[in-house]
């Protein structure tokens, strides 16, 4: 599956190897292929958190994360390499660098996975609101 390094983060043999030890979902592995197929990553290693993906050259590394990537070196880039259609934005990781958003994340849902739905409790037959767990309408009460 891997290859020791002479550090001590752990080498992949390959980016399947390493979205699998990060379970990384399946839904976000194409986009993730595109840009690293587009960059030309040479290496996969294994950080705190998240895949470390380095370039051919001395740019900085993509972050590989659950539901985003950052460290292009320009909005255009990213674009280039996730798509037009990709949704991308300023990072704060270093001045200059961007990230892209993962078809499936966690983002805007304080990380915790996607939002849970309120229970649905109905609605009362008089006024049309909707009823509180008790079923009795606070309204018409």
């Amino acid at each position: 599956m891997n290859t020791p390094s002479s550090g001590k983060a752990r080498i992949f043999t390959s980016l399947r190897d390493a979205l699998a030890a990060y379970r990384i979902p399946e839904e976000n592995h194409m986009l993730i292929r595109r840009f690293c197929e587009h960059l030309g990553i040479v290496d996969y290693e294994e950080r705190a958190g998240y895949i470390k993906a380095v370039r051919p050259d001395s740019g900085p590394a993509l972050q590989i994360n659950f539901g985003w990537t950052n460290g292009f070196r320009s909005e255009e880039e990213a674009h280039a390499a996730a798509g037009a259609d990709a949704k991308v934005w300023p990072s704060d990781r270093a001045t200059g660098l961007w990230g892209v958003t993962h078809p499936l994340n966690a983002i805007g849902h304080g990380g915790g996975g996607p939002e849970k739905a309120a229970p649905d409790y109905g609605t009362c037959p008089n006024c049309f609101l909707t009823l509180p767990a008790t079923g009795a309408c606070d309204n018409c009460a």
